[in-house]
């Protein structure tokens, strides 16, 4: 499977007074392990649970510790939620951003046999689907996702396509319209994206790669949009 693949994995939640909560679950491709998220999160709950005042200047000092991405993600999520709990506030009020603008998210539909995936496919309530593909099926996935009708088609290719392979997928998921091919190679293949991508009107995002506000800035002229995980950005601060 593209990315790698795991039959278990093990998440983590943050909660401050029971009701206030934040995520930590790791990646097969980007970890880090269960013992550095521990760890790591007993240092952040060392600095809540000595702290009598719980208010924004908190969020940038767990901005500011060592921590890996992962544990001060679920941190900051949880003392955002907190506060936003005291103060009858919503999150982005309390960071001085803008109210959410409303987008429609997509249904994850991930690699198992094709037949499978079209099954799931046609059977989900949801208009948009992003399909999970990098593996031996993807020929066979996409004369399938031809046929189907009244879905929007993304595809996540978790950077499982060599260069040829991905100038070929590329042009197919095109022609049927896919509006969004996300990773299709390793991040060693980016700067090729935009040759590889020459005309087709499917739009190209990164994700494995994309890491820092440096990475953006070495990749932007590649690349026509970006995935961001509060987690590997180490939460929304």
């Amino acid at each position: 499977m593209a990315g790698g693949e795991a039959r278990t994995r093990k998440g983590y939640f943050v909660s401050i007074d029971d009701r206030c909560f934040g995520e930590c679950t790791g990646s097969v491709y980007y970890g880090p392990t269960e013992d550095e998220v521990i760890s790591d999160l007993e240092k952040g709950h060392d600095i809540l649970s000595s702290t009598k005042t719980v208010d924004k200047t908190l969020l940038n000092e767990l901005q500011a510790t060592e921590l890996n991405l992962l544990a001060r993600a679920g941190l900051i999520g949880a003392l955002l939620h907190k506060l936003s709990a005291d103060k009858n506030q919503y999150p982005w009020d309390i960071l001085g951003l803008n109210e959410p603008s409303r987008i429609q998210t997509s249904y994850t539909v991930s690699i198992d046999n094709p037949r499978i995936m079209l099954t799931e496919i046609v059977n989900s309530p949801y208009p948009i689907i992003k399909v999970k593909m990098g593996f031996d099926g993807d020929d066979e996935l996409i004369r399938m996702l031809d046929n189907v009708t009244g879905k929007l088609f993304r595809v996540d290719a978790n950077g499982g396509w060599d260069r040829g392979k991905a100038e070929r997928m590329i042009h197919e998921l095109d022609r049927i319209g896919v509006s969004l091919i996300e990773q299709p190679t390793d991040i060693k293949y980016i700067p090729d994206w935009k040759y590889l991508k020459g005309n087709c009107k499917s739009e190209i995002f990164i994700d494995e790669g994309l890491n820092t506000l440096d990475d953006y800035l070495r990749f932007a002229d590649h690349v026509d949009g970006v995935n961001i995980k509060m987690a590997k950005s180490g939460g929304i601060i």
